[in-house]
């Protein structure tokens, strides 16, 4: 049940790869223009093996999308290339940020503990080391998911005693909000249907040029929430609109298919792109012509959120960066967010949901212990998590500007909205001595039998099971087995009571 990754049928050539030393590394996206930047990488260490650019008609702005790619034998063999050439590299020498600096999205699947030594996230206070008197020790935590001239994270104590503080609460008076919680006026405002009342952030204003879904995700949920997003994109460049594609047919043959459908090509019809962009307003804007970018500013000077997803310092080389837009609007809201931030060591390096979770400590949490190869979480899930982060943190800005008058600059990365889920890890290594390792389908805290994922009758048909008692496992034998004589002719110790 390992390596799908939101397709019909498992893949059979991973995107991961082997270390000569027994770690692994993430080579994700295997189309045209990856085989582009591939082939020159690889041709410098003599391990090119029989690949080839790719031919002058190739489409080279077409995006490998998580989940929404296609397996073909063109694409496993470049699999195949890329896992023989990472299987000559040990897990310290491997040269993954060439491999980034080229284009390609590779990176290293770390063990949740080591991001907590790392330089990059330390500069960032992503982990901080949190006092525990009891102990007479500090514990490293994940502390931080963004870094802002405003509303940064800020580190606090430890987390109370049972009943350390019940006293100073109960003794407090009656907390009341320091901005009322009520919307902005503005002329007919829409009313919720469920609750008739005002979405609580009409008659804000957001210049949206997020794409992807961890940062176009997270202005949707402002856009939910009554804000009017104008989102920008351009014919050369647009968003990921080919992916999740509605099927050929409709609704109709959906109900009625009983295995995959192809998809429509009407790129309005995208369901990954209209589900991470409902509610908003759509414009084309070339910002690198001087018109576009006039036009730009205007909309900075009406909106109160500027908020984009591109690698560091794209927005600021076409002439629109934190420094312009504060003189057009000093109150603005700008937010970036790019795959490990734009501050720190590891500058433009560029993720999208699947490298986030490998490099963020995810992808090794998942799967049957070494040496089997890890699996991940399963689809793009830093994607969503980092959206949610990304709204959070435009929120956190809004109600600072509300009580304040200040805007800010929000430096957001997708890895450290992945941070923060390996905190129980990172608090048993740091704590205990104790590094991250993979149990499987093995129940690691309470003893289990049957745990695990049996295969059923037909094709690639699944079924997960957990018993913890014997009560439980009683009714299982009970339901599934005692008709067919399920349980007879078995040791008496495994016969139902």
């Amino acid at each position: 049940m390992t390596s799908r990754h939101a397709l019909e049928t498992p893949n059979h050539a991973p995107s991961i790869s082997h270390t000569k030393d027994g770690r692994w590394f993430i080579s994700h996206g295997m189309g045209a223009r990856d085989l582009k930047n591939l082939v020159p990488l690889l041709s410098k260490y003599g391990m090119q093996a029989d690949l080839q650019p790719p031919p002058p008609d190739a489409d080279l702005k077409a995006r490998a999308i998580p989940g929404s790619t296609a397996n073909d034998e063109a694409r496993a063999h470049m699999l195949d290339v890329v896992q023989r050439f990472v299987r000559t590299w040990t897990y310290a020498d491997m040269p993954w940020r060439e491999a980034q600096d080229a284009g390609l999205l590779w990176a290293p699947i770390r063990k949740p503990h080591e991001n907590a030594l790392d330089e990059h996230w330390l500069t960032r206070r992503s982990f901080a080391d949190v006092a525990h008197p009891e102990h007479r020790r500090s514990f490293r935590y994940p502390t931080s998911k963004w870094l802002s001239t405003a509303t940064s994270w800020q580190v606090g104590r430890r987390a109370p005693l049972l009943g350390e503080d019940t006293g100073t609460v109960l003794g407090e008076p009656a907390r009341r909000p320091s901005v009322p919680a009520r919307p902005r006026g503005v002329p007919h405002p829409r009313l919720s249907v469920l609750h008739n009342k005002p979405f609580p952030l009409q008659g804000v204003k957001i210049l949206d040029f997020a794409w992807f879904l961890a940062s176009a995700g997270g202005t949707r949920f402002l856009a939910a929430m009554g804000a009017e997003s104008y989102k920008v994109e351009w014919k050369d460049n647009p968003d990921t609109r080919l992916a999740a594609m509605a099927p050929v047919g409709g609704r109709a043959a959906r109900e009625a298919a009983t295995g995959p459908l192809p998809g429509v090509k009407d790129p309005d019809m995208g369901g990954q792109f209209n589900n991470k962009n409902a509610g908003k307003r759509g414009i084309s804007l070339n910002i690198r012509h001087p018109k576009g970018l006039q036009i730009a500013k205007d909309l900075v000077r009406i909106c109160d959120v500027v908020a984009e997803g591109f690698s560091p310092g794209v927005l600021q080389r076409l002439g629109l960066g934190y420094d312009v837009m504060k003189r057009i609007r000093p109150d603005i809201i700008y937010i970036q967010q790019s795959g490990m931030g734009t501050h720190g060591t590891y500058g433009r390096m560029r993720t999208v949901g699947p490298v986030a979770a490998a490099f963020a400590g995810q992808g090794d949490m998942s799967g049957l212990p070494e040496p089997a190869m890890p699996v991940g979480w399963g689809y793009s899930y830093l994607d969503w998590m980092g959206a949610y982060g990304y709204a959070l943190a435009i929120l956190g800005a809004l109600y600072h500007r509300e009580r304040t008058g200040e805007g800010q600059w929000i430096d957001a990365s997708q890895c450290e909205s992945g941070l923060f889920l390996t905190g129980t890890s990172i608090l048993d290594w740091s704590a205990n001595g104790r590094e991250w390792r993979r149990y499987g389908n093995r129940s690691p805290y309470k003893q289990a039998a049957p745990h695990g994922a049996y295969r059923c009758a037909g094709t690639d048909r699944w079924i997960a099971v957990a018993c913890f008692t014997d009560e439980e496992w009683r009714a299982v034998a009970t339901v599934a087995g005692s008709r067919r004589g399920w349980t007879t002719g078995v040791s008496p110790r495994w016969r139902i009571a």
